[in-house]
């Protein structure tokens, strides 16, 4: 079978129009899709206390990348890290009321743009590619 197209260039290219989409609506609120993902991702996690590991695992990012942009969240208002409960050694990552605040709109706008790349695909077709973007993902990450 004849592979005509590059699956990676098209990854690449459906990645970075989702990146333009979120920072074109994050602008407004001076945040990045990623500081959107992660203000997300905590606000889904009320009863889990969230360690900068947890974000460098959700997000697949560097933990020198992950420590840059939680210091320009903190320094935004946006977060504070705190110490672990269960772990001295830790800081954990709370939401700061700035945040807080536009969660809910960050959480509408993330179910919009979902709903967006979903709209012309039945059920079905969707968890086919949620299941090639995991393998792809995990493929990767070995």
């Amino acid at each position: 079978m004849g592979q005509t197209e590059n699956i990676g260039r098209l990854i690449k290219i459906a990645s970075n129009k989702l990146t333009t989409s979120l920072n074109y609506y994050g602008k407004q609120h001076d945040l990045t899709s990623t500081q959107m993902s992660i203000i997300d991702f905590i606000m889904n996690h009320p009863n889990k206390e969230i360690l900068q590991s947890d974000i460098e695992k959700e997000f697949n990012i560097k933990r020198s990348t992950t420590t840059n942009l939680l210091k320009r969240m903190e320094s935004k208002g946006l977060l504070k890290k705190v110490n672990s409960t269960h772990d001295k050694r830790q800081k954990k990552i709370i939401i700061a009321d700035k945040a807080t605040n536009l969660s809910n709109h960050i959480a509408q706008h993330l179910k919009g743009q979902e709903k967006l790349l979903t709209k012309d695909f039945d059920d079905e077709e969707i968890q086919l590619i949620i299941s090639f973007l995991k393998k792809i993902i995990n493929k990767e990450a070995k």
